[in-house]
């Protein structure tokens, strides 16, 4: 009947809306952040409450989940960003540094499992859309956690990503 048809639209929906919802919150207060990690939440919530939501949601969209978006893209950015910002950082702290010690300091800072450690600080994982809605499983099976330490570092440079397109668009007045 109808009614049954639109009750089985009604999982993959809750399902959608569940991320758009934990990515929205995830803007006041990431999810799952320890107490010891306050400033780093404070930094992360500050920068994605202005950035708009369908980046948000994009950023934190694993291609694996199907969805019609996915971070790749906001990746790529990000890794591009974050190479500039890290020789601009390493720079900064040791101005007097040689080559070969900022080319050291700048590749620890961009070093996957320096990303990950980041990115499970600010619990980038309990709100990534990573698997596509599947109808067979229950919702709490459908939620658990499945990146590798790779793509938890990939999610950071997606959010940096976001960042970089947010202050893009706002740059060119879109």
């Amino acid at each position: 009947s109808a009614h049954v048809d639109i009750l089985r639209m009604l999982r993959p929906l809750l399902w959608r809306l569940e991320h758009v919802a934990l990515v929205e919150d995830a803007a006041a207060q990431p999810v799952g952040v320890p107490a010891d990690a306050a400033s780093a939440s404070a930094q992360l919530s500050s920068t994605m409450g202005s950035i708009p939501l369908s980046l948000r949601c994009a950023a934190l969209s694993h291609k694996n989940a199907a969805c019609g978006v996915d971070y790749e893209v906001l990746e790529f950015v990000g890794d591009a960003g974050l190479d500039l910002l890290a020789v601009v950082t390493a720079m900064a702290a040791r101005p007097q540094a040689s080559e070969g010690e900022l080319t050291t300091d700048k590749t620890e800072m961009v070093r996957n499992m320096t990303l990950y450690r980041r990115g499970t600080l600010l619990g980038l994982p309990a709100v990534c859309l990573q698997r596509p809605f599947d109808k067979e499983k229950q919702l709490p099976e459908l939620r658990k956690r499945l990146l590798s330490k790779k793509e938890i570092a990939d999610l950071v440079e997606a959010i940096l990503g976001e960042a970089w397109e947010a202050g893009a668009r706002d740059a060119v007045g879109l």
